[in-house]
């Protein structure tokens, strides 16, 4: 598990994230928007990346922001965007490719990984900056948040994804036992195998240059030869997505918001560094917190973002401290962090930090110097006094304060803006 502040800020990395806000079916062609992941994060983390489907996610975001809530965000700095069309494609028996019609293509059974990417990036970006359009903001103001999206870019090497099958390559030459660990997952979670009449064998063998054979015993466990082909495929380019993962997390300097679908892998390739980097202990302490002190979620149908709000929000010292504090629960039980959250002790100081409380200060020492002997002297006495109790003894609650006042801010009821 993250620990805390002292982590956060010896290593920059675990200040930033890169992830996605959305999930896509293809039974369902609908993008699904997490507007609170994003509100989440930006509270979490200094910088969010968001690891962008085509900037599909854009017509709910706007939905949820506004245009100028928008705009906000992404001149601020604190919200990036990644969208590059780059991926790991087993290329064995695509003939149609020039390189690998040269070589021959691969019988089923045997693999190529190479670095797949879209020619014309240019045109790739104008495309998805259409999913812009799809909104009822004016075309000026569309054309300027156009603008703001394309400088929140984040750069991308020409040589993205090289590294990547390079790892690849080199965990299939070395036999690596995460070769089979990522073929098990895929059964679990693609092919919804959970379990073998007996365990898995796979042995890979080099046949050329970069071209590699696998010898399993699916065959003699019932799957044909093309079921076991595409098994074993979906499995080792699980293992090449997750090594691009670690390239990402290494080029942006981030760490990424994909590896809880992939843990057993990372585990695998990382060990003890899985709790260190994953950012899913602060998500669930995050998401704790919510419920148990009944704060407000998301309701794309009813709720709007203050955008400008919500920076001002991420600024406070109330927003560091909630932030250090999420990221130290640990194994804080349900009535720990409810009481850490709405304390009579925190609830009062918070009051007295008002300007209503110092106002209530000032009359109390005041009033006790009209009637004490000494008269003004008293008064000045007991100012003192009170203000260390109030300061030191009953401290206002960063936490208590971003909880209960803070956090429910960025909330605008949609009625109330139309």
């Amino acid at each position: 598990m993250l620990r805390g502040a002292t982590a956060q800020t010896n290593r920059p990395i675990l200040r930033r994230l890169i992830a996605p806000c959305s999930t896509y079916d293809l039974e369902n062609p609908e993008e699904v928007v997490d507007v609170g992941a994003i509100i989440r994060d930006l509270i979490l983390f200094d910088t969010v990346i968001l690891k962008s489907s085509r900037m599909r996610e854009f017509p709910s975001l706007i939905a949820a922001f506004g245009i100028e809530g928008m705009t906000a965000l992404l001149k601020s700095g604190r919200l990036r965007i990644h969208c590059q069309a780059v991926s790991i494609g087993q290329t064995g028996q695509a003939g149609i490719l020039e390189a690998r019609a040269l070589r021959g293509t691969l019988p089923l059974g045997s693999y190529s990984f190479s670095v797949i990417r879209i020619a014309d990036t240019r045109q790739y970006l104008h495309t998805c900056l259409q999913e812009l359009h799809k909104t009822r903001a004016s075309l000026k103001e569309i054309i300027k948040l156009k603008r703001e999206v394309v400088d929140a870019l984040v750069p991308w090497p020409n040589d993205a994804g090289k590294q990547a099958v390079s790892q690849l390559t080199m965990d299939l030459r070395a036999n690596s036992p995460i070769v089979s660990s990522a073929v098990e997952l895929a059964f679990r979670k693609e092919y919804r195998i959970t379990g073998l009449a007996q365990p898995l064998a796979l042995r890979v063998e080099e046949v050329a240059q970069g071209d590699f054979r696998v010898h399993t015993n699916l065959r003699t466990l019932g799957f044909d030869e093309l079921a076991a082909h595409k098994m074993v495929e979906r499995g080792l380019l699980g293992l090449g997505g997750l090594n691009h993962r670690v390239e990402e997390m290494q080029t942006h300097a981030a760490v990424s918001g994909f590896i809880d679908g992939e843990c057993p892998l990372f585990e695998a390739r990382l060990g003890f560094l899985l709790k260190e980097i994953a950012p899913s202990a602060q998500w669930e302490n995050f998401q704790r917190v919510v419920e148990i002190a009944g704060l407000p979620e998301f309701i794309p149908s009813i709720d709007r973002i203050d955008a400008v709000r919500l920076l001002e929000v991420l600024d406070t010292r109330e927003c560091r401290e909630f932030r250090e504090w999420v990221g130290t629960l640990g194994k804080a039980t349900d009535p720990e962090i409810k009481q850490r959250v709405r304390s009579l002790r925190a609830r009062v100081g918070a009051v007295l930090h008002t300007g209503v409380g110092r106002s209530l200060r000032f009359i109390v020492s005041t009033g006790l110097g009209a009637i004490h002997p000494l008269g003004t002297v008293a008064g000045a006495v007991a100012s003192a006094v009170d203000s260390f109790l109030i300061d030191q003894i009953l401290p206002s609650s960063g936490i208590h304060t971003f909880v209960n006042q803070m956090y429910p801010s960025i909330f605008v009821a949609k009625s109330d803006i139309d």
